[in-house]
């Protein structure tokens, strides 16, 4: 498995390890053309900008990440 970095754009995720669709669902990005930012398509929304968006911790929402995916 590659480390999931900040950086990473959250539709890879999705696409890459789809046991984190949900979650990703739960926190409001249905992975589809468009995310919650505004403006922001989720193809380009990354992690970093997704905690920030959502005011969640960054550390957290990795480790919850990590977890899905091991």
């Amino acid at each position: 498995m590659e480390k999931i970095g900040a950086r990473a754009r959250v539709y890879e995720i999705m696409q890459r390890y789809p046991e984190t669709v949900d979650y990703f669902l739960e926190l409001g990005v249905c992975g589809c053309s468009f995310g919650e930012a505004a403006g922001k398509r989720s193809v380009e929304l990354t992690l970093e900008e997704l905690a920030r968006e959502k005011g969640l911790s960054l550390e957290k929402l990795l480790e919850e990440l990590k977890a899905l995916v091991e």
